[in-house]
């Protein structure tokens, strides 16, 4: 029969309160963890309902259509694009992508999202807007995060656009029969990195009947995978396809971007948005 001294009990006891001081603390850390996961699905809910969901945007328009959508490889989601009527005769647009995904990215778009909407809504020119915008980003940026963005402004009387690439994927023009990278003037460098930068703008017409494509790399690097063609996968299954509205021409490229993969195979967010000048 195994004699239990005082010193073992002591030890023995000691490693009780030990065992219990852990599970303490790992209660304390799940229950800090699920509030921290509920705060996040909050963010994450707020950045979806901040952006448009509801088409025709603009119904009273009938000069030019315009659509968005999106494809979210998490809960999260590090992309975004939104489209608003600045006056009677302009409307803002713009897509987004956060560089480096990280659990604070749907808060970070929730600020651009003001800023830029704010800016544009007071009239300040574009260039201006988003040099302000990019100041308040790298002054609010304890995480280190980045994101790149290509705004514009498209009038409705004229078709005319003024645009800011920051960093962002290069836009598609489809005019008529023809699909092309748009050539784009002016390119600048993302935003929330260098709080001092000077951002340029560039202008373009839409002709009646074109349409203006931004997307999100996710768009064609569904499975996460890169390759050498990259945005080329867009203009391939583009070319010699007929779409009509910009809600088809979405619509067509997510089942060509994903295939027959199912959304748990989808590990990359991937965003749309179409503009179409009609004639």
């Amino acid at each position: 029969m195994a004699i239990i001294t005082k010193k073992h009990a002591a030890e023995q006891q000691k490693f009780r309160d030990e065992i219990e001081e852990l599970r303490k603390e790992n209660q304390e850390l799940a229950a800090r963890n699920k509030h921290l996961e509920n705060e996040l699905s909050l963010a994450a809910n707020l950045k979806l309902h901040l952006m448009q969901h509801v088409f025709p945007a603009f119904p009273e328009e009938t000069s030019f259509d315009i659509y968005a959508d999106q494809m979210l490889a998490s809960g999260i989601g590090g992309d975004y694009y939104d489209f608003f009527r600045i006056d009677e005769d302009h409307i803002g647009f713009v897509v987004a992508d956060i560089c480096a995904g990280s659990s604070v990215s749907s808060l970070f778009m929730i600020v651009f999202k003001i800023l830029n909407n704010s800016l544009s809504r007071l009239g300040i020119p574009l260039t201006e807007a988003v040099r302000v915008i990019n100041e308040h980003l790298c002054q609010a940026n304890e995480d280190d995060l980045s994101l790149s963005a290509w705004c514009g402004i498209y009038e409705i009387s004229s078709g005319e656009v003024e645009a800011v690439n920051a960093g962002h994927e290069q836009a598609i023009l489809i005019h008529g029969g023809e699909v092309s990278f748009l050539k784009e003037g002016a390119e600048s460098y993302l935003l929330g990195i260098f709080p001092d930068m000077a951002f340029k703008s560039f202008r373009f017409t839409l002709a009646k009947g074109d349409k203006l494509l931004l997307y999100t790399d996710g768009a064609y690097r569904s499975d996460g995978r890169k390759d050498e063609k990259e945005a080329y996968k867009i203009l391939n299954a583009l070319r010699g396809q007929e779409t009509h509205s910009p809600e088809e021409t979405v619509g067509y490229l997510q089942k060509e971007m994903t295939g027959d993969m199912k959304a748990e195979e989808i590990t990359e967010d991937s965003t749309f948005l179409c503009i179409e000048r009609k004639g």
